[in-house]
């Protein structure tokens, strides 16, 4: 298990607009820091498609988690 040097928490409540650009923002960031991080994104009831977008695009990175909280 590789030890994470940060995890970035980012909360989303009805972002479907803006998400997608929000988590590869930050995750173009942290790579070129060259350090082990994590995005945490934590999906609090969106009522729009949020959700879907965030599985539809991350579901396959290893290094972005992706949490509904109900």
């Amino acid at each position: 298990m590789i030890k994470k040097e940060l995890c970035v928490v980012i909360p989303v409540y009805n972002e479907e607009e803006c998400i997608l650009d929000v988590v590869l923002d930050w995750r173009n960031f942290l790579t070129n820091l060259d350090i082990n991080f994590d995005i945490m994104v934590i999906n609090d009831g969106s009522k729009d498609n949020s959700l879907k977008v965030l599985y539809d695009n991350f579901k396959k990175f290893k290094d972005i988690i992706i949490l509904l909280l109900m």
